[in-house]
């Protein structure tokens, strides 16, 4: 999907009503237009921006978010299990999406768990 219309489905979203809205498909925190994209979800309003991570890597703009911000971000995030099980079946390091998690709530950003 191009920026524009994710921008646009973002901004339909919020006049239909919505309060909520979910960015996922590959790595939205790594998105080129990832950072304008959540500040404009927060400042249309919504109540709730809830964005799909393995939080590896969190960018710096994320962090540097106001509380006020923050506070209605919740990134979710997929563990597989313990890290031999993770690493198997993710191909990624259990350790850096742990410390990635921890990150996050240190900055005041909730945090969901999936397990798949």
């Amino acid at each position: 999907m191009s920026p524009e219309l994710a921008e646009s489905a973002v901004r339909e979203g919020f006049a239909l009503g919505y309060r909520r809205v979910q960015l996922t498909g590959g790595e939205p925190l790594l998105w080129p237009a990832g950072e304008a994209l959540t500040r404009l979800a927060l400042d249309l309003g919504y109540q709730q921006v809830y964005i799909n991570t393995n939080a590896q890597k969190l960018p710096a703009w994320l962090l540097r978010l106001p509380n006020s911000a923050r506070n209605r971000i919740q990134c979710s995030v997929t563990l597989n299990g313990p890290p031999a099980i993770h690493a198997q079946s993710r191909g990624a390091s259990h350790a850096k999406v742990v410390k990635g998690i921890e990150s996050l709530l240190d900055q005041g950003i909730r945090v969901r768990v999936l397990r798949s």
